[in-house]
């Protein structure tokens, strides 16, 4: 039996852009596809906030991958459910890690 759970996050994808706030200050910020902001994540030490932004702006799909997966391990069963549950997720790593979107 399999239960559906209701989405209550914004609905994806999301994306990052950023601000530049004077000299080495950035924000960057996390938008959902109509463009309403999710996080903001400031740069006031040096420290990487775009890696953070780039993570949760990939939580949606990072979250719809698994639950692929999930699926076609637990109730497929099968490896080629498996292999087709993982196509696509190279470019989700990617968008995560801030290597493409």
């Amino acid at each position: 039996m399999t239960t559906q759970t209701k989405t209550t996050h914004t609905p994806g994808p999301w994306h990052c852009g950023y601000e530049d706030l004077g000299g080495e200050t950035l924000c960057y910020k996390v938008y959902g596809n109509d463009n309403q902001r999710i996080a903001t994540f400031g740069r006031w030490n040096g420290v990487g906030d775009e890696a953070n932004a780039n993570l949760v702006a990939s939580a949606p799909e990072l979250l719809k991958a698994l639950k692929r997966v999930r699926h076609a391990f637990y109730v497929d069963g099968t490896s080629k459910a498996l292999r087709l549950a993982f196509e696509g997720t190279k470019e989700i790593v990617a968008k995560a890690e801030g290597r493409g979107e």
